[in-house]
């Protein structure tokens, strides 16, 4: 959860390779930030499943950019998937690329502004304001949950893969510092960081293994146990990421 910045971004990496994955990454209110997402010399992204916003105060209208102080890095590709974006201040460009590629699928980008200024980029199933209202729960509090009846709803489709890893999410953000699994409740996944209906409570890892450090009720030498994991972890546990349980 990155919030509230003065001048600076929200989030800033030179990176070869950087992956930015179920976040809240959100402006709000009285803060002067510029970019939410900077990656000034490209490489590979990956930008899954956050939660984003820029606040009407921003010092720079481009939401995400990556390349701008010149595509450096080995490899120049940047994947957005499954994102609720919001631009409170209904201008700019919430993609602003530099000698990169680009694709942006599954996508919700409202509140004014171009999608991106890159005529090349690869753009499917994404929403934005010329389609209508989303339909989120209350974007004035960053609840960007889908209601029930949101056109969003099934509109996503199978995201594919990068050049190392799917672009499917598999988590949501749960604020402020967890997550849930996300599962496809419907016919197809939904539009948005996340699935209506489909939010799953994690264990905190402690299954019975040789190594999970997880829940010591009536534990294994290792801190294990068999019972049945807790979502936030339990009194003296070692806590866990749930990676195993997610798959």
């Amino acid at each position: 959860y990155s919030h509230g910045a003065q001048v600076g971004q929200l989030v800033k990496s030179r990176a070869y390779k950087t992956c930015i994955l179920y976040n809240r990454l959100t402006d709000e209110s009285g803060t002067t930030a510029s970019y939410e997402i900077d990656i000034p010399n490209g490489g590979t992204s990956y930008v899954i499943g956050n939660l984003i916003e820029q606040s009407m105060e921003s010092q720079n209208d481009n939401i995400i950019e990556t390349g701008d102080e010149g595509a450096s890095n080995p490899t120049n590709a940047i994947y957005i998937v499954n994102n609720t974006i919001v631009n409170d201040q209904g201008k700019g460009t919430f993609l602003n690329v530099t000698g990169a590629t680009a694709t942006l699928v599954n996508n919700i980008m409202i509140g004014g502004g171009s999608i991106t200024n890159l005529a090349s980029a690869t753009l499917a199933n994404n929403w934005d304001d010329s389609k209508g209202d989303p339909k989120l729960v209350d974007p004035s509090t960053y609840d960007y949950h889908l209601q029930s009846g949101s056109p969003c709803v099934d509109q996503g489709k199978d995201p594919g893969a990068g050049p190392d890893q799917s672009l499917a999410p598999i988590f949501e953000y749960v604020h402020p510092t967890n997550v849930e699994g996300r599962a496809v409740a419907g016919s197809a996944i939904d539009i948005g960081a996340y699935e209506l209906g489909g939010g799953v409570a994690l264990g905190d890892g402690g299954i019975d293994s040789a190594s999970d450090g997880g829940e010591g009720t009536t534990p294994n030498p290792d801190g294990g146990s068999s019972a049945a994991p807790t979502v936030n972890g339990a009194s003296g546990d070692s806590g866990g990421c749930g990676c195993q349980l997610a798959r």
